[in-house]
This record gives structure tokens, sequence and C-alpha cells, in this order.
């Protein structure tokens, strides 16, 4: 469409498109119409530049629009978020500096309802699929400890008595590593249960070195057991801390009749705790509970970490042939 203008005295009315030129003209003398300075070409263009989709993206091109967590944003929500991370406690400020959540950061009321979430048909037939058992040993008379190395979010014994425990930060809404992975698949009603949990001013639901259960949701177990380990560089008596987060689970799940558990390497992640003085903190620890519980196992995400927790087993207790 054109714009219409009045060569004589150098004015325009963008605001009037014609069909035809001489609609404009007598348009334009209408005396009680408001003339303004004809604007330029950028002028006209840069509204349209500014209201189009970006296409440039989907051919690879470099933008410069600012990005958090690999998605183009406003600078305003990056502020928002340094601002956060500024103000959270030691626990969750380590874990956002290492790749926070966006969990967290979702809008989601605190008297919000369950809702129902339709599961796949497919869910439990690839869960069973992806999950591979992994060594067994003897920790005690009555109690298997199994090792593998996979996805815990995979894991699953009788879908009744059985938990996996996550390794949560104190606000439980969700994280990098092990903790964004059970939220992902536990899918939106486990960030609503968790946020629905008693919190003290300071916004804490789960205290280092306690635990505190939900329900499994979306994943194949039935329940999810939280627990907060220790950040290893903050923490002058991390070891202590970290044994009680697995004392705690393990409380919290005989408390609720689990017999079957599986833990991840707590605090491994981005809470830096080396694996090797973490493997004989945590085999320690089910060892002097695991009487109540036919099989504790550990499923381990990280090859080193799996090494580790192998040779400490290997060393302590005896193999069970599959």
């Amino acid at each position: 469409m054109k714009v219409a203008q009045l060569s004589s005295r150098k004015l325009c009315r963008p605001h009037i498109l014609s069909k035809s030129r001489k609609a404009a003209a007598v348009a334009m003398d209408n005396p009680w119409q408001p003339a303004v300075p004809c604007p330029t070409q950028s002028q006209f263009l840069l509204p349209l530049v500014l209201a189009a989709p970006n296409i440039s993206e989907s051919h690879g091109t470099q933008q410069h629009s600012p990005r958090l967590n690999g998605q183009f944003t406003n600078p305003s929500k990056i502020l928002d978020q340094r601002q956060s991370i500024a103000t959270s406690s030691r626990v969750d400020r380590a874990a956002s500096e290492k790749g926070g959540s966006r969990l967290a950061r979702q809008d989601v009321s605190e008297g919000s309802k369950l809702q129902p979430e339709r599961k796949t048909a497919g869910r439990n037939r690839s869960t069973e699929q992806d999950f591979k058992w992994g060594k067994k040993f003897k920790l005690s008379e009555s109690c298997v400890l199994a090792l593998h190395q996979g996805d815990i979010t995979k894991w699953h014994v009788d879908r009744t008595t059985d938990a996996i425990v996550n390794a949560a930060n104190e606000r439980m809404l969700g994280g990098g590593g092990v903790d964004g992975a059970i939220h992902r698949a536990a899918g939106r009603n486990l960030l609503i249960a968790c946020r629905n949990l008693p919190m003290t001013p300071a916004g804490v639901r789960c205290p280092v070195g306690s635990a505190v259960i939900t329900e499994g949701f979306n994943l194949p177990v039935s329940r999810i057991i939280h627990t907060v380990g220790p950040v290893y560089k903050y923490e002058d008596a991390h070891g202590s801390i970290l044994r009680k987060a697995y004392e705690s689970s393990l409380t919290v799940a005989a408390e609720h009749g689990i017999k079957y558990i599986a833990f991840p390497a707590i605090s491994c992640g981005v809470y830096g705790y080396p694996p090797v003085p973490a493997a004989e903190v945590a085999l320690t620890a089910v060892q002097n509970h695991s009487s109540k519980f036919m099989e504790i196992h550990f499923v381990l995400f990280e090859s080193t970490t799996w090494t580790s927790w192998l040779a400490e087993a290997n060393r302590r207790f005896e193999k069970i042939e599959n």
C-alpha cells in the first residue's frame, strides 16, 4: 500500500491509507485533517521490524537478544534472576551458580490443587526397557545392596512399597541434576505438592540433613523421599551431615512402609562432594539402617561415581551373583 503525500507542502498523513490516489488527494485537501511531517522509510519500517517474528533463529544465525537458560528473554528477567540468586540461601545459591532451575521460577500459587495428569500408554513399557539392573551385594542377612548405573527416574520394583530419593534443595522447588530430572519425570503436580509443604519464614521446606516424603505422581514408584545434602565447600561437618541425610531418608521410608528404596549420589553433583568419600559415608549409613528393608539400591548417573561406589562395595561386602 502507498502512503499519500502532498508534494507541494512536503506534508503527509500516514494514518490515512487510501485505496486510490484520487481518494488520497481528496482526503488531504480536507483542511480539518491534521498534517504531520512525512516520516522517512526507516521510521515506517522500524515498527514492522520490532513486531516481526525472529526468523533468523531458525537459520542458525547468531542472535543479539540476551539468553536465559538457553532461551531468548527480556533483560529485566535476567536481572530478576540475578537478584533472586543474590538473596537466596547459600545452598540454593550454590546450585544456581552451576545450573539453575526453571521449575523454581514457575508461577504456581501456594494454594494450588493437584491436577490430574494423563500418563502415556507406553510409559511403563519404556521404563522397563530403559533401566538395566547392576551389581548386587549382601548388605545384611535380610537386605540386599544393588548398584546400578543409569537414570533413577526409570527405577522401580513393585510400584507399591518402592521409593526413590531426590537430592533436593532446601526450598524443594526443583533444580539441576537429579533434582531437575525427577521433577520433569514426575510432572507438574510434584512441584505443586512441594510448594504446599510447611515452610519457614526463610522459605525452607526441608532443612539440610532432614527428609520429607511425597507421592510419586508420574514416576513408576509409589513415593519420592526428598532430602538435602551438604554443600561440600561450605560445610565443615559435611561427612556427618551427609550421613544424616541418608539416615533421615531411611527413617522416613520405614515409617511409610517402604521396603525397596533407591538413592542417587547425594551431594555429588553441583554440591561438589567427592565421590570416593561420599561412597564410604553412603554405604556405611545404609548398612547401619538396613534391617527394615528388603533391598537398598543406588542408581548412579556419572561413571566416576559408579566406579567409586562399586569399588567401595567390593571392598566391604560379599558379592551376589546375578
